[in-house]
């Protein structure tokens, strides 16, 4: 037996929406359910057993498709009139053998009245199963979750990874360029600050709440008298503000003043602001500005009545970045365990890398040394030779540390125990005295790629912080016996570690707590948020 289907009307027999089969005429029907997609069976002049939309009015000739699969959730198959009980007969056999007797519909023989009773006797039905289905699944996330209480155990290297990502250092985000001048922070009294946020210096920040530390401001003249300068930072689409700092003009001094949250935030929200005003008696302090350059809606507002700035500018400042949720003071996890607290990392300057020459001739026909675009060195090792190359670096005030990374970046490589090594040298240095290590300020030691395809690191420590420019030797070399072919040796993430308290010639601020915070007029109408931290010591 084939039935069949109008080619018009195919795609929705096997749609989510429940369905009603009615065996006659649709114009017999006064009202038909629109929670229900109804379907009608007829025979045509050929004695063919069709499906239609009882919706659509009848075409003439209607292009028909054989049914080798019945319609998806019919709930029934109503034979409003006796003679039409062989059709629904020989459709309900059919339905069983294709379909499986479990997909059979009900058939309803009667008027309306017995169809809607069997409607509503299968939605009673249904709604048992989905409670029921829903108490089952609710049973088995209550099951899942004690399973994951009480037999799952955080195996021990994920543990030793969470530990050391809390000690990762602060790491920067974002610099500016050479400062070009200064702009005095507005100063008030304690009676005659005006309302509003005009009374401040306004600065957006470019970057966004979650894996923000802090920053450190530029400040080129410390101001005199007694006064205090207050920086706050607000949220400006939620009128919050998340950190309020103090500073008495007497603790500060030309140079960088490092500003720490006590925590690296983990909100998410994207339009922050550094509020800056002073409030006492004397000469306020003033702070380095420089051209905003590509980034004209980064542009300082300074307070009202002052003179505006001859082009954009922004505020000279570092920004610092972390793990969100880590203390950022050295009262936090680092000395918690017993250990020092680690100094933050700042990226080595991409065109500085750019800058990188071959210190050792090489003659290949094929690429084997180069800047890669970033800041990516390939350097190949050879047979019987050591492959050295040489990157120079302009004074880093206050290193201590140089690191980068080497992994081989040719996945057909299958040669073992390729070997790296990172030296730093004052400049005039050759390349076999950095090999040695003879006058070498740092050396790493040889690290071996037991899996070419898996990056190690390489880090040089210097014995005492170092304030002059520097080279920085790079070196390869093959195995014995070890396969020339496809070993592209990359080395990457150049990275310098400058020591704690060199951020800045002044000690860290940390934020206010909500005791030792004063009222603020300009933020009247700003929401608060809680920093219950100390402040940091000289």
């Amino acid at each position: 037996m084939i039935i069949y289907a109008e080619k018009a009307c195919f795609p929705s027999l096997y749609e989510a929406l429940p369905k009603l089969l009615l065996l006659g005429s649709p114009e017999s029907v006064t009202e038909l359910n629109e929670q229900f997609l109804w379907l009608a069976i007829y025979r045509d002049c050929q004695d063919r057993i069709v499906l239609t939309s009882a919706n659509r009015q009848p075409m003439p000739q209607p292009e028909l498709l054989p049914l080798e699969v019945p319609p998806a959730n019919v709930w029934a198959m109503w034979v409003p009139a006796v003679g039409d009980e062989g059709i629904a007969k020989s459709l309900m056999q059919w339905w069983a053998a294709e379909g499986g007797d479990a997909t059979v519909p009900v058939l309803v023989h009667g008027d309306r009245a017995t169809l809607d009773r069997t409607l509503l006797a299968r939605s009673l039905h249904e709604r048992s199963r989905l409670v029921s289905a829903n108490e089952r699944l609710l049973c088995d996330l209550a099951a899942l979750r004690e399973s994951f209480e009480t037999h799952i155990r955080i195996p021990r290297e994920v543990e030793e990874l969470l530990e050391n990502l809390r000690l990762a250092p602060l790491r920067l985000v974002l610099t500016n360029p050479v400062p070009t001048s200064d702009i005095s922070v507005p100063m008030y009294g304690p009676m005659d600050r005006p309302s509003g946020e005009g009374a401040s210096i306004r600065q957006r920040l470019p970057i966004s709440a979650h894996g923000f530390a802090g920053l450190d401001l530029s400040i080129t003249h410390p101001g005199t008298g007694e006064g205090q300068l207050h920086l706050d930072l607000i949220v400006r689409d939620e009128g919050l503000t998340l950190a309020t700092w103090r500073a008495p003009f007497h603790k500060l001094h030309r140079g960088l003043l490092p500003v720490r949250l006590g925590k690296v935030m983990t909100q998410h929200w994207r339009s922050l602001e550094l509020h800056i005003a002073a409030e006492g008696a004397g000469d306020p302090p003033r702070l380095a500005i420089a051209p905003t350059g590509l980034l004209p809606e980064y542009s300082l507002i300074p307070a009202m009545g002052a003179d505006a700035q001859p082009e954009p500018s922004m505020l000279v400042m570092r920004l610092w970045g972390g793990l969100p949720g880590v203390v950022t003071s050295v009262r936090g996890n680092a000395s918690a365990l017993g250990l020092p607290p680690p100094n933050p990392v700042i990226p080595i300057d991409e065109t500085s890398i750019a800058g990188v020459r071959l210190t050792r001739e090489i003659n290949a026909s094929y690429p084997c040394f180069g800047h890669l675009g970033g800041d990516r060195v390939l350097l190949r090792p050879f047979p019987n030779k050591v492959s050295a190359a040489v990157v120079a670096l302009p004074a880093i005030a206050h290193l201590v540390a140089v690191s980068c990374s080497v992994a081989v970046d040719e996945k057909r490589c299958e040669t073992r125990k390729l070997g790296a090594r990172l030296v730093v040298m004052a400049p005039g240095h050759s390349p076999d005295e950095a090999e040695r290590g003879a006058g070498a300020l740092a050396v790493s030691e040889w690290v071996e790629l037991d899996h070419p395809l898996e990056a190690r690191t390489l880090k040089a420590r210097l014995s005492e912080p170092h304030q002059g420019p520097l080279d920085l030797h790079l070196f390869t070399r093959l195995p014995k016996g070890g396969a020339i072919q496809h070993v592209r040796m990359v080395f990457q993430g150049f990275e310098a570690e400058i020591q704690e308290h060199a951020i800045g010639s002044m000690s860290t601020l940390l934020p206010c707590s909500e005791e030792e915070r004063p009222p603020c007029a300009d933020n009247s109408n700003i929401r608060s948020a809680r920093w219950d931290l100390e402040a940091m010591s000289q």
